[in-house]
Parts: structure tokens; C-alpha cells; sequence
């Protein structure tokens, strides 16, 4: 707070003496206090004069934005946002809000889920086939993915996911995940029954053949 004899009116100024006065709390006087212009500090030196540009998310907007800011020493001189952000970090930032589960993929529903199990399991039950794992760090790697060109929730809540979660193999090897774990397979009766694969269920040998039902 500014001390009784100080006139200064100025949104930036220099105080030439501090004093801490304690009352029922305490507080910091400022007197012999100087205006000071904006451009007088971002002009005073370029070493501690600086520009900062950082990509945020606004939480009640559910959008990414650009926030620049010109600051003098620890001091935010001017701050500003706009709505075009590294198209690279609005899709980080996107995608670590859906895997923090406040931001939904529509379209990221069980049957991915089990696409990616039965990926992993048939990598685990047929070594040979070379099919590469689909870690923790690779399904976010695949978010970030669907989220890459959005900086909002809006954008990309109901966004097509499987072209880029399947892209993960090779057609080829997309063939092999049907023939090798079925998404369905068929009764004697001629029925088709769907197949629950589970990530620690011990590898069957044949693949298909010990399957658990659901």
C-alpha cells in the first residue's frame, strides 16, 4: 500500500523506501514512490526486459490459447492472449486433458479398448508376427494424434479415432489382429458371439481357441 503523503497515481512506480507496519496484519508501505513508464522498463535492458509467449489452457473456455507477455525482471508488464496457438503444443495440452479424464473422446469407446488389449496380447501370443506394443506412452502419443489442428474441446470431442489408432499397424498386420483375435466368432448354430479379451488372461495356444466369452 502506498503511504498517506504519496500522490503518486500510476499503475507502475518505483518506491524508494519499504517499511513493513504490523497490525491485525501486516502490511507493506511504499513511499517516495516515482512514476514509472512501461517503456522506461522495457527499454532499460533487453537482458532483463524479455517477451514470453506460452501456450495455456483455459479451463471454463476448454480451449488452448497463446499468452504472451512482456516482462521486466519478475515484473508482467503487459499480457495478452490470442486464439492461435502452436498447433504442436494446443495438442499436448488437449491431449493431457483427455487422459486426466475431463476431456471425452466420443469416439474412444470399448471396442478401441479392446483393440488396443487384443493388439498387445496377440504381440505377447505370437511373437513371430512382429506386431509392435501399444504402451501407456504410445496411447498418449495417439491422442495427441487425434487432437493435432484443434485448440478445443468442441473440436475434437467428436472426432473420428480409429483412422489414427489403427494406423498404429500396417494393414497387414491389421489382418492378422482379425484373423488371429476376433472381435466375434461363430457358434455351431451359426451365431456369432462377441469375444472379451482381458490383459492378464494366460496366452492360449491357439490364440482363438481359448478365448474368453463374454
Amino acid at each position: 500500500m502506498l503511504a498517506r503523503e504519496s500522490v503518486v497515481q500510476a499503475p507502475l512506480l518505483v518506491a524508494t523506501e519499504v517499511a513493513e507496519v504490523q497490525g491485525k496484519e501486516l502490511n507493506v508501505v511504499l513511499s517516495l514512490c516515482t512514476r514509472q513508464e512501461k517503456s522506461g522498463c522495457a527499454n532499460c535492458s533487453r537482458k532483463i526486459s524479455r517477451i514470453v509467449e506460452e501456450s495455456v489452457y483455459d479451463e471454463t473456455q476448454r480451449r488452448v490459447f497463446l499468452q504472451r507477455r512482456t516482462e521486466f525482471r519478475d515484473l508482467v508488464l503487459e499480457a495478452e492472449r490470442s486464439d492461435k496457438p502452436s498447433a504442436d503444443a494446443a495438442a499436448q495440452i488437449l491431449a493431457r486433458e483427455v487422459a486426466a479424464g475431463r476431456c471425452v473422446l466420443k469416439n474412444w469407446d470399448d471396442a478401441v479398448e479392446q483393440w488396443i488389449v487384443r493388439v498387445n496380447r496377440l504381440r505377447e501370443w505370437m511373437p513371430e508376427l512382429g506386431l509392435p506394443a501399444i504402451t501407456e506412452d504410445d496411447r498418449a502419443h495417439l491422442v495427441q494424434q487425434i487432437c493435432l489442428g484443434s485448440v478445443s474441446y468442441k473440436e475434437i470431442k467428436d472426432r473420428p479415432v480409429w483412422p489414427v489408432v489403427k494406423s498404429w499397424l500396417t494393414p497387414q498386420q491389421q489382418g492378422w489382429v482379425d484373423e488371429y483375435t476376433p472381435e466375434r466368432i461363430e457358434l455351431p448354430a451359426g451365431r456369432k458371439a462377441k469375444v472379451t479379451y482381458h490383459t492378464d488372461a494366460p496366452p492360449p495356444s491357439p490364440p482363438a481357441s481359448r478365448i474368453c466369452m463374454a
